[in-house]
């Protein structure tokens, strides 16, 4: 990692729907969260082949995303929706139609605050990818099978956010998913 700062920024934007008012004695809750996107919306890469990652950050890209529309959520400022706008577009271009856990869940954050929550290219694109996982040649549990081969704290990760991103689109293997996050 190149900026440690960046990491505590990720990890911080992340913990911010967890700790509420009670984030620090000297910000408000608002000043935290400004502080800590402010951080990495000047971090991201805005044009070139990379525009919308952070750099060095790639594993964290989806969560950062997210993040940053917890961001936007909280305090309307249409720069983090920006930011996690061009995340997702980042997401979609490097996943090629195959994401990670948090990449998936990123996604389906853009669509839930999206103009129409159900009908959305964000949506429609998580919606195939599940769609494409059940009907691979191995199937969803085949898919999960490939989870056993990294450290578990990094499994339950990634299967906790494809379960929350198939339940979101209403997957028809988003139960397997859940079934497996708990043989974890």
């Amino acid at each position: 990692m190149k900026d440690p700062r960046l990491r505590i920024c990720i990890c911080a934007l992340m913990l911010i729907p967890l700790l509420g008012q009670s984030v620090t004695a000297t910000l408000s809750f608002g000043e935290t969260v400004d502080t800590v996107a402010d951080r990495l919306e000047a971090y991201q890469v805005k044009a070139g082949d990379m525009a919308g990652s952070w750099p060095g950050e790639d594993l964290f890209t989806g969560a950062i995303v997210a993040g940053m529309v917890s961001a936007y959520e909280l305090r309307c400022d249409t720069v983090y929706e920006d930011a996690a706008k061009l995340g997702a577009s980042y997401i979609l271009w490097s996943a090629q139609g195959n994401f990670l856990g948090d990449e998936a869940f990123a996604l389906t954050r853009l669509s839930d605050i999206a103009d129409d929550p159900c009908d959305n290219l964000l949506r429609t694109v998580v919606e195939d990818f599940y769609f494409n996982v059940e009907h691979d040649v191995n199937g969803t549990a085949g898919y999960i099978s490939e989870f056993a081969v990294i450290d578990p704290s990094t499994a339950v990760f990634y299967i906790a956010y494809h379960t929350v991103a198939a339940y979101y689109v209403d997957a028809n293997d988003k139960r397997v998913l859940s079934a497996r996050l708990k043989k974890i």
